[in-house]
This record gives structure tokens, sequence and C-alpha cells, in this order.
């Protein structure tokens, strides 16, 4: 497998159909009237995906199957792309640590293996660590912290994942935090770090934990019908339900028994969450905020939305990736927070 199985069917659009009817109007109250809109920061691109912010900028990879693939960013206000980095290896996911420096994985085929992981600053480009072929380095497995960023690799004869930590400015030698053997091996959804360990999911229904500094992985989240997309925040990890409605359930990292916060609003594609919101995009091309607490969704836009692959939320805004070929409505795109 060269690319995600995830990315593969957002560009088909295979994921974009469900079998039950989503309740687009009983549950969901039309949000106010917000100041400029649904704004365009970047249109035509092909296939926005892996979405993180900086202060300054909105970060994305282009999740294209064939040719080059890249980290683009453009400040948040003027649709004026720049490409960060182009390679033909993959590239899956950008994250941003706590200044709003970017981060991303490029990686070589799983029958290879291999690959760096990169960092820019103030426009240059920087190799922090290189992964030897061999091992399946997974492009989505990229995370960082205030001290060390943090990459996967998948051993595809065992089956077995491994968890690695490197220091920020690449200095040192990696150390491995932890493994964890799986009955299959296949891209990752997301990876984070967060205060108490390196979380990893699958689309299969699995998320994992490792420890920051090493020891035990534990399964938080074992889902029969699938996730779409998680995040890991001070209050729990939150995370879509691909059953037939699309859900949003939430679980405290002891692990306890999932919540249900909101079901059948048709969530599918992507999560993000911030202070007391959460904000999805669904499988009918809508975006929708609601409490962290749970309860009935409002709807923020479905104007512009197109097979939404990637959110972020800034406290202000939020910026959604519609991953789609330039002609099929790739772009990106923000709207204020209700």
């Amino acid at each position: 497998m060269k690319h995600s199985l995830l990315v593969a069917a957002l560009l088909s659009g295979s994921c974009g159909s469900s079998s039950a009817s989503v309740d687009a109007s009983a549950t969901i109250d039309t949000a106010p009237a917000c100041t400029g809109g649904v704004q365009t920061v970047a249109d035509p691109v092909d296939a926005p995906y892996g979405m993180a912010l900086s202060a300054t900028d909105v970060y994305w990879t282009t999740a294209v199957l064939d040719g080059a693939k890249t980290v683009t960013k453009s400040p948040r206000t003027t649709a004026a792309p720049q490409i960060v980095a182009s390679t033909a290896l993959d590239i899956g996911a950008v994250v941003t640590d706590r200044a709003g420096q970017p981060y991303w994985i490029e990686a070589a085929a799983s029958d290879v293996g291999g690959g760096t992981i990169k960092t820019s600053n103030n426009g240059v480009v920087t190799t922090l660590f290189t992964v030897a072929p061999g091992a399946w380095l997974d492009s989505f497995g990229i995370a960082v912290d205030d001290t060390a960023v943090y990459w996967l690799i998948h051993n595809t004869d065992t089956f077995v994942d491994q968890v690695f930590a490197g220091a920020k400015n690449g200095t040192g030698q990696p150390r491995s935090l932890g493994t964890m053997a799986l009955p299959f091996a296949t891209n990752v959804r997301r990876a984070q770090a967060a205060t108490d360990g390196y979380y990893w999911g699958y689309g299969s229904g699995n998320i994992l934990r490792v420890p920051l500094n090493g020891g035990a992985t534990t399964t938080v989240v074992n889902e029969a019908d699938g996730i779409g997309d998680f995040t890991v925040a001070d209050t729990g990890i939150y995370y879509i339900v691909r059953d037939t409605g699309g859900s949003v359930k939430r679980v405290t990292p002891t692990p306890t028994p999932p919540q249900t916060l909101a079901a059948n609003i048709g969530a599918r594609f992507a999560i993000a969450v911030q202070g007391t919101t959460i904000a999805v995009s669904t499988s009918d091309n809508r975006i929708l905020t609601l409490p962290i607490a749970g309860g009935p969704p409002t709807l923020v836009t479905a104007t512009g939305v197109t097979t939404a692959g990637a959110l972020a939320l800034d406290g202000d805004y939020l910026f959604w990736g519609n991953t789609a070929t330039r002609t099929a409505g790739g772009a990106v795109r923000r709207a204020c927070i209700p």
C-alpha cells in the first residue's frame, strides 16, 4: 500500500455515501450569521489533507495518489499558497508545535520502507531523522510536543508497530517507546502526542496509547464499526464512529466505556476539538459543531464543503480542507465558529 486507504476513498468519493438516512434538520440548529461567512483560503488545490495551524498560517498536505506530494501553507487571511516541501514519497499529515513550526514525514512505499522526519524553520527545510529502508515508516504517524517529535513504523512481516521519539532539533539517537502486535498492517488514521502518551489510531476501530517515557501499549478504543477520525484533548479522546448514522463518542484515557455525545448526525471524515467545542465533517458535506459535553449539533455551513477530510480550530475560525481533486472541488476554506 503506497498511500492511505482513507485518502483513496475520499478522492474516489466512496466514503461519501452512507447506508442510513441522516437527520439534517430536526436535531440541527442553523448557526447565527457570522461576520465574513465562508471564506476561501486556497481554491482550487489538489486534495488538501492533514491540516495544521500556526499563528499566521494554515498548513496542509496534498493527498494525491500519483505525482508529487507536498506540504503547502497559506496565510490565514489571503489566498497565497506556498509549497514548503515537495517529494515523490508519501506525505500523510503535517503537524505544528506550540510555536507553529511544522513537522512531517516523507516515507517510501510500504514494500520499500524507510524515509525521513522533517521540519521547516523560516523557510529552511531540515531532515531531523532518517529511517533506513526495511520497516514501513507511516507518513500519518507524525506527532510533536514541546520536547520531542514522534513517529511510527510497521513491521509488515510480524504485524508489529513500533513507536519512536527523537529530539525536536534532530540531535541524539531516537528512542523506542514501545510496540504493539496487531492482526493487520495498514496506515494509521492520525497520531497525536498528549501529556500522558503518544496516541495512534486506525480506521478499523483501534486507538492505542504508549507512555511518552516508554512502556506498555494500551488499547483505549476498540470500535467494531471503525473510526473516521479522532483527537485527544484534556477531557478525553474524541472520535467519529463509522456506524450507519455517524456518531461522535468520547472515552477518558483510563479508559472508560465510550460515551455517545451525538448520534445519527452523519459524522464521517474529520474531527477537531478546542475548548468547549467539537467540530466534525459529515458524509453529506456539512460542517457541524457540538458542545464538548454532548448535545444537538449546530450547522456551521453546508456551502463550499466537498468531502472535508481535514479540520482545524483556532478559537475564532474553523478551517477545513476539501479532500478532492482540483476539478472536483479541492479547496481550503474557513468560517467563524458559531
